[in-house]
């Protein structure tokens, strides 16, 4: 998500103040909030996403969300969900022992890196 924030596709909403809570565990974050950019739209739809389909839904474009494992923020929303499909239709994220856990594929850490100029670090 920062990458996305750092490289324009997101912006944080200009209605609430974003949350300094990183000490703390859990689904926090409700009061923030974050917009796709125009930039952001075209980079999606240009990567696959219909992006008309994800405006049209009930869900959440873009939510703010904090990895109940991990402990770190992630994208949610329909926005994240249908890169999650994508990364899955690309063979770029793989289940593991559960549904609950993916992993990226080596195939995956090159394109998130060729795509979105992010760079995997294990």
């Amino acid at each position: 998500m920062c990458a996305f924030l750092d490289q324009g596709l997101l912006r944080r909403g200009q209605s609430e103040p974003a949350p300094d809570r990183s000490d703390q565990p859990g689904s926090y974050g409700r009061e923030a909030t974050y917009d796709l950019t125009a930039a952001g739209t075209e980079r999606f739809a240009a990567f696959g996403i219909d992006m008309g389909e994800l405006a049209r839904g009930r869900r959440p474009l873009v939510r703010y969300c904090v990895d109940w494992s991990e402990r770190r923020h992630h994208l949610a929303g329909a926005l994240g969900a249908a890169l999650a499909t994508r990364f899955f239709d690309l063979d770029w994220l793989r289940y593991g022992i559960s549904p609950r856990v993916v992993h990226l594929t080596d195939i995956g850490k090159c394109g998130v890196a060729d795509t979105f100029a992010v760079e995997i670090v294990n």
